[in-house]
This record gives structure tokens, sequence and C-alpha cells, in this order.
């Protein structure tokens, strides 16, 4: 973990990006103002006013990314408790996936680009584990409920 910039403190922990070991000062919400201009002042008001703040938007696809990784592995975690995730099916290129099939390659997919962005030499099989996620989630995404 790296070390907590001064004056500043996390806005969000979170446990499965945590469990993966990715350093909470990288999640999109908690990057530090490295400008020296405070402007995490008017990072506190845009949280007021709209419920996060613009550094949610620096990277929009890793939020994202973050989000769906973090939430579907809740919605694993609880929804196994209460419905059957084999019941719906899915076709996503060429194949059939139950539900829990569906889920589980998504994590998968999420996982490798969340822990190898960044990486120049994985940089692009990242972003296309990315996307091939995203298309199955578009899929998945009417069944998760329960």
């Amino acid at each position: 973990m790296s070390k907590e910039p001064p004056n500043y403190r996390l806005i969000q922990r979170n446990k499965y990006l945590d469990d993966i070991g990715l350093d909470p000062w990288e999640y999109g919400i908690n990057w530090p103002d490295s400008s020296g201009k405070k402007t995490h002042k008017g990072w506190k008001k845009q949280r007021k006013d709209y419920g996060f703040d613009e550094r949610e938007c620096y990277c929009v696809y890793t939020r994202y990314a973050e989000w769906l990784y973090s939430h579907l592995m809740m919605y694993r975690e609880k929804a196994s408790k209460s419905i059957d995730l084999t019941y719906y099916t899915i076709e996503f290129e060429g194949r059939t996936y139950t539900q829990i099939e569906a889920t589980d390659k998504i994590i998968k997919w999420i996982r490798y680009f969340l822990k190898n962005q960044g990486d120049m030499d994985k940089d692009e099989k990242s972003f296309e584990k990315l996307q091939k996620a995203t298309r199955l989630w578009s899929e998945l995404l009417p069944y998760t409920w329960w």
C-alpha cells in the first residue's frame, strides 16, 4: 500500500478491490490532488452538490470497472443464497453460459483489467477484456436481481 498523502484522507475503501491487491489511493474516487492547489476543497463541494466529484470522471472506464467488479462480487455472494443462478442462460459469442458462469467470466475479465491497466505490455489486452466483459454484462444485466 502506498503512503497516504499529507493532509488528505481516503474517501472510500472497497473490500473487493483490496482483496485483489489494488492500492486504495489508486481507486478513482481516492486520487489525491497532485497539483498542490488544494482542489480537494472543490471536490467536497462537488460531492455535496452532485453526490460525486470530478475524479470519478478522469477515467470513467476505471470507475466503471471498479463499480461493476465490486457489485458483481457482492451480487454473486448474496444472490446465490436466494436464487438459482443456473436458471437463466445467456448466448454470447457462440457459447451458452448460465447466469453464474457469465457472472464469473465478467468478474475474471474485469479483475484482469483492474490488475493490469497501466502495464504497457498488457494494456491492449486489458481493454479488450473490459470491452468483452461489458458486452457480456449487457446480456446478463436483465437477470441480475434477487
